[in-house]
């Protein structure tokens, strides 16, 4: 069984679908989960193999979107 790894991340709350509408046209690297939508945490569910590339997408979205890595787990 393949164990789930993840990255949490703070955006504003316009910015939740622009983080789905990503990584669906990124191949699906991760699955996205809005954890809280009134304070626009979610949650970026990768396989281990595409954790190091959604890590990358979030440090994108830190860049772009001004969101906030929050934590992630180790590659």
């Amino acid at each position: 069984m393949v164990k789930a790894k993840t990255v949490l991340l703070k955006v504003k709350p316009a910015q939740i679908t622009e983080i789905h509408t990503t990584l669906e046209a990124c191949d699906y690297f991760a699955v996205v989960r809005t954890l809280d939508p009134e304070i626009a945490m979610v949650e970026l569910i990768a396989t281990p193999d595409t954790l190091g590339k959604t890590l990358e997408l979030a440090k994108m979205f830190e860049k772009l979107l001004g969101a906030e890595i929050l934590s992630h787990s180790k590659l």
